[in-house]
């Protein structure tokens, strides 16, 4: 912790500054509020807000860019979750989420629902890496519950009080056929498998696997020996 921080609030143009010492050093740093718009009793408050994260450590945090508290998160909850769980968060981090976000410097602060609803409105019409074409439903919704964990992380730890991502609105995906899963018959399974092993083909564990346990692709993925 630092030591004790005081401040004093004064006008500089007309934007409300915080004039503060800090371990011996004198230090300014701008409120971003306009005198003309923000009366000096909501000025003071937001001063005093300023100065208890600084005595706590904690300003870089709060005011840290929303690309910079992915990459904080994706550190955090590493030892926290399954191998293939934080594989996808980091897929969709690097891969779809920052190179959009970077563009607009957003501070975690900033977010708001409506600037990720415009993000999965986009992903419906331009999400492709090339740049031809959208994103399916289940790809959207895959990148959407990344988000909504990354946030909800911050919301966890008093960083955010809303979760923007969980409250956005999706896209409609109306010219989507509905999802019809092939379903085997015993005999067709039995082939399957009879095959796979004589051939000695490298899917044979996996298939076994999946038959005879029902797991999802994803948490075979992640079992261990």
């Amino acid at each position: 912790m630092n030591d004790k921080v005081s401040g004093t609030l004064r006008q500089r143009g007309n934007k409300w500054v915080v004039y503060y010492r800090l371990n011996g050093k004198q230090n300014t740093k701008s409120l971003g509020l306009d005198v003309r718009n923000t009366p000096e009793r909501k000025a003071k408050q937001a001063m005093n807000k300023l100065l208890q994260q600084l005595q706590e450590g904690t300003y870089e945090l709060y005011n840290m860019y929303f690309t910079e508290y992915l990459d904080w998160w994706l550190n955090q909850v590493k030892p926290l979750i399954k191998d293939s769980t934080y594989e996808g968060y980091y897929k969709n981090v690097k891969g779809k989420i920052k190179p959009y976000f970077d563009r607009y410097k957003f501070k975690l602060l900033d977010l708001r629902p409506m600037h990720f609803t415009e993000y999965f409105v986009y992903l419906k019409d331009k999400g492709k890496s090339n740049d031809k074409g959208g994103l399916k439903k289940k790809s959207v919704m895959n990148i959407r519950g990344t988000l909504t964990s990354a946030l909800h992380y911050a919301q966890e730890n008093g960083l955010i009080t809303e979760n923007a991502a969980l409250m956005a609105r999706m896209p409609r995906f109306d010219d989507e056929p509905e999802y019809e899963p092939t379903i085997y018959k015993a005999e067709q399974i039995k082939q399957l498998l009879t095959y796979s092993t004589a051939t000695n083909d490298k899917s044979s564990l996996f298939l076994h696997l999946q038959i005879y346990t029902g797991c999802r692709k994803g948490e075979i993925l992640g079992l261990t020996w």
